[in-house]
């Protein structure tokens, strides 16, 4: 009869998970696809827009040397700006043979943001209609999946009813809506963040056994969001860590278990992205042994001579060992990405106007919000979670609930300590956990309510 019923369950809740599969899916795409043609244009566009191009006619010609993959003609949006992923995610709709725009020029050009966006359409830096809403519906596809991933997370730590108020508490959001119907990269980081989180449930009710398997998974993940931006790598870092320590803390199984984990996140995750980025790769053609070593032994004198070796003037000198070096390349990019932004911190329009911290607060929980009042609501989820969680850790029994409260904390105490610029799409990521939170804070309260109302019906038919 047990069994039975446990059939019956797992069948009930494939079931739910469909139908609400299907309401994501139709619900974000009746919003997300139409907005692809109303969505205003930014001119960061022009510039995805033609490193995507760019990328995707080097695959195309199967061209993985490293001097091209350094993408310096794209200029800000080369190698060292943000990984190609995301870059080749918007361009290949666009060099597709199905696709209306293959059948236009290839578009590459940037826009200046000094000039006016009339001077920049008749300087050709701005695409046409077919070109951006093409670039721009891929976006969406990535939006709509997004709804789908964000049900599920809601589903399997609230129930239903959070389920569906996530997809609706989503499309809701402008912030969200706006860059899934722009052909930039923020989307699909996001979803890669976004699956990354749902991947997290499995390390939690997950066997023993099973957890450098499910480590594995999640450092796939992260890589594939680090090859979209470099940011991804420490947000899935953090959501791994914090999950991981939770189970530790609550299931202690030694140690082995736990370094097994750790070593099995860190090298899916570095090798994925290395794998996805020639930029990193070693070039076999160039690679010359008796060159290499003859260039080592001029490296070797010429440091005796003159101490302190400058690594940087002794990839310029020699060829061989420049090569050798690209796999440190990531170090560069992670150098390279902080002193970026915090150049950009002394521009107009990445600079806060009165105090950080509450301007902060005031863009994540009003500005950008889905709704007026919604931080009440994400107070209902987060006390909802964290009193579940408690619960369960005073019973040693851990609880999936913990991985939302990870996802929003994660994302909300890095904005608060590391960002300094006040762009909106850097709110995005806290954004989408805020709803997740919210759309469980929903479900609680439903749950409540019903329970309030048959204590109520039990209570006058006694």
């Amino acid at each position: 009869m047990s069994s039975i019923s446990k059939t019956q369950v797992k069948h009930r809740r494939v079931v739910a998970m469909l139908c609400l599969g299907l309401v994501a899916v139709v619900l974000s795409s009746a919003v997300l696809f139409p907005l692809t043609y109303r969505t205003p244009f930014h001119g960061d566009e022009s510039g995805w827009i033609s490193a995507g191009n760019y990328y995707c006619n080097l695959l195309s010609k199967h061209d993985f040397r490293w001097d091209h993959w350094r993408g310096s003609s794209c200029g800000y949006w080369g190698s060292l700006q943000n990984l190609q992923l995301g870059k080749v995610l918007i361009g290949f709709p666009l060099n597709s043979p199905w696709s209306s725009a293959s059948s236009q020029p290839v578009f590459f050009a940037f826009y200046d943001f000094d000039k006016s966006f009339d001077i920049n359409v008749s300087d050709g830096s701005v695409p046409s209609q077919n070109i951006l809403v093409a670039a721009r519906l891929q976006s969406a596809a990535f939006g709509v999946l997004c709804c789908l991933l964000i049900s599920s997370l809601a589903y399997l730590t609230n129930g239903f009813v959070a389920g569906a108020a996530a997809t609706i508490l989503l499309i809701m959001n402008p912030l969200f809506c706006t860059f899934s119907t722009r052909a930039m990269s923020d989307v699909h980081y996001n979803f890669f963040l976004l699956a990354l989180t749902l991947a997290l449930l499995p390390l939690i009710k997950g066997k023993d056994a099973n957890l450098p398997g499910y480590s594995c998974l999640c450092g796939v993940l992260a890589g594939l969001a680090c090859s979209v931006k470099v940011t991804g790598i420490v947000l899935g870092s953090c959501y791994f860590l914090a999950v991981l320590i939770y189970r530790m803390w609550l299931q202690p199984f030694g140690y082995k278990l736990p370094i097994k984990s750790l070593v099995a996140f860190t090298l899916s995750s570095m090798m994925t992205v290395y794998f996805l980025n020639p930029f990193f790769w070693i070039s076999t053609e160039v690679f010359n042994l008796p060159a290499l070593g003859q260039e080592v032994s001029l490296a070797i004198s010429d440091a005796a001579r003159t101490p302190p070796i400058d690594f940087l003037q002794t990839r310029e000198l020699y060829p061989q060992i420049e090569n050798l070096s690209h796999p440190l390349e990531f170090v560069q990019v992670v150098l390279f990405w902080n002193d970026f932004l915090k150049q950009l911190e002394t521009s107009p329009s990445a600079q806060f106007h009165g105090n950080r911290l509450i301007v902060l607060q005031q863009e994540l929980f009003s500005t950008h919000s889905s709704f007026p009042f919604e931080w009440l609501l994400l107070l209902a989820g987060i006390c909802g979670c964290l009193l579940e969680t408690i619960r369960s850790a005073l019973a040693h029994r851990l609880n999936s609930m913990a991985v939302p409260v990870v996802f929003f904390m994660t994302n909300y105490f890095c904005l608060v300590f590391f960002v300094h610029i006040n762009w909106d799409r850097y709110y995005l990521p806290a954004e989408i956990a805020t709803q997740a939170v919210c759309a469980i804070g929903l479900g609680s309260l439903a749950r409540l309510l019903l329970s309030l109302l048959h204590r109520q019906t039990k209570f006058r038919t006694e």
